[in-house]
Parts: structure tokens; C-alpha cells; sequence
């Protein structure tokens, strides 16, 4: 008489399962603290990304333009920001103010950028006269000539953008932070 043929258990024990999911906790503890700090990074290269294509543009339309194009820098609690303008004598724009009322007394805004802290990335800029770098309608030269912006996440990431005094950029990393970044602009 033929012998039946005996089937073995199927599926897992609550042993092998609870020790899958240790596993995964474990992995799971490990990699998020890296992959957040990861994303901060990246947070911070794309926002210096974009200011120095800014720089440039405000450079290029000095000369387009055939007049003085300015670039101000500012902060509160809530953001950080810049814009983009053509000044008058007596007028200029404020990033921090709402759309309509930017720029007064006939400043032209052409471009404004605001970084909200809840992403984590500020801007801060500074030079020998303050917060603000302009460019010469004739050859594009940079006033003042020690313009220096830093870019940082308080996840970790810190990028410094200097202008020199022809109006060329220079990107470092000076904690070393961003992978690819030399630590020093030269």
C-alpha cells in the first residue's frame, strides 16, 4: 500500500519573525540618522546651487542692462532670503516684505529668493560694507570686493560662497562638510 505523502508546515514562527523584526529596527536606527543628515546636505548644495547661477545672472544683466544691479541679503525669525534688483538713488528692495511692496521708490525687482527655516538652510552674508553686493554696469566688477555668503544646515552641511572683486564666484566647504567641496576658496 502506497505511503502518504507528508507535508511539511508552512509559513514562520513567531521566534523568526520577531527576530526579522529586531533586525530591521536595528538597520532601520543605523541609516536614518545618516540619510537625514544626507538630505541636509543636498538641502544645502541645491540652495548654493541657485544663488551662484543668481550671482551670475545679476552679474550678466549688469552689462545687459547698462546699469547697476544690486543683490541684498536679509533674515527674521521665519526666513532667509535675497533678491535681485535695480536700485535708484533713493530706492531699493526688501526680500522680507510681502510681493507687492518689495522694492520702492522705482527699484525694479528682478528676481527674489526666500528660504524658510523650517527647511533648515540659512543664509547669512557679509562683507566689509554689510549684506549687500553690487555690480558695475560697466565691466561687471563687484562692490565691495569681500562679499562672502554662507549657506548651512543645523543638520550638518556648511557651504561659503565668496564674490571676488571682478564678480567671480568661489565655492568651498570650509568645515569640510559637503563631500567634493574643497575647504578652502582660493
Amino acid at each position: 500500500m502506497p505511503q502518504p505523502i507528508r507535508r511539511l508546515p508552512h509559513g514562520f514562527t513567531m521566534v523568526e519573525l520577531m527576530t526579522v523584526l529586531v533586525l530591521v529596527s536595528i538597520l532601520l536606527a543605523v541609516a536614518t540618522p545618516s540619510f537625514i543628515d544626507m538630505i541636509a546636505r543636498q538641502r544645502v548644495r541645491s540652495v548654493n546651487a541657485e544663488l551662484v547661477g543668481d550671482i551670475r545672472y545679476a552679474r550678466s544683466e549688469s552689462v545687459q542692462r547698462n546699469r547697476e544691479v544690486a543683490m541684498e541679503f536679509r533674515s527674521n525669525a521665519g526666513l532667509t532670503c535675497y533678491s535681485i534688483f535695480l536700485p535708484t538713488v533713493i530706492g531699493n528692495c526688501n526680500c522680507l516684505r510681502p510681493e507687492t511692496t518689495r522694492c520702492s521708490f522705482e527699484a525694479v525687482e528682478l528676481k527674489t529668493v526666500q528660504v524658510p527655516r523650517s527647511e533648515s538652510v540659512t543664509l547669512a552674508a557679509s562683507s566689509s560694507l554689510g549684506a549687500r553686493v553690487t555690480f558695475d554696469k560697466d565691466r561687471s566688477l563687484a562692490a565691495p570686493p569681500d562679499m562672502s555668503i554662507d549657506i548651512a544646515s543645523a543638520r550638518g552641511g556648511r557651504l561659503n560662497t565668496r564674490i571676488n572683486p571682478v564678480g567671480q564666484v568661489k565655492v568651498c566647504s570650509p568645515d569640510g562638510s559637503i563631500p567634493g567641496v574643497p575647504a578652502i576658496c582660493s
